[in-house]
């Protein structure tokens, strides 16, 4: 059990201190974690703009990019390790930050071009006795993912 405000047990003033800061007080309590992996760079940097939006509503966002870069492991910190405090405390920190990182890990097509050569052939098997003309109908339409790949 947490512990009571002032006034040994008496809860009114306590919870209503804790009232008083429940939108601000954890603004920061679930910042973003990078793995490292390029496949889930897409997610974590979601979840990076909407934590920058969360701070911002909260009336902190000069502490944002701190947050944020103090959980940087691996390449993602060799990315930004360069960039010095006084860098970081500027208005534009979190676009440089996201800027750099994006260059090293932002989601390109190509990358992804296994993954669905892998699902078309390989996890699209007919069902035993299932003719290619009856297994062609319930092939799913990859005509925009084509155009992607377009090398004209």
């Amino acid at each position: 059990m947490p512990p009571q405000g002032n006034g040994g047990g008496k809860g009114s003033q306590g919870s209503s201190a804790a009232a008083d800061t429940s939108n601000t007080g954890r603004a920061d309590q679930y910042v973003p974690v990078f793995s490292g992996k390029q496949a889930e760079y897409r997610e974590f940097r979601r979840r990076c703009d909407l934590y920058e939006a969360k701070m911002r509503v909260a009336g902190r966002e000069k502490e944002t990019v701190f947050n944020i870069v103090t959980l940087l492991t691996g390449r993602a910190w060799d990315l930004i390790e360069d960039l010095s405090i006084d860098d970081l405390k500027k208005e534009n920190a979190y676009a440089t930050v996201c800027t750099r990182l994006d260059a090293a890990f932002k989601f390109e097509p190509l990358t992804e071009l296994p993954n669905d050569f892998e699902a078309f052939f390989v996890k699209l098997q007919r069902r035993q006795g299932q003719t290619l003309q009856d297994r062609c109908p319930g092939l799913p339409v990859r005509g925009e993912e084509a155009e992607v790949f377009s090398w004209h």
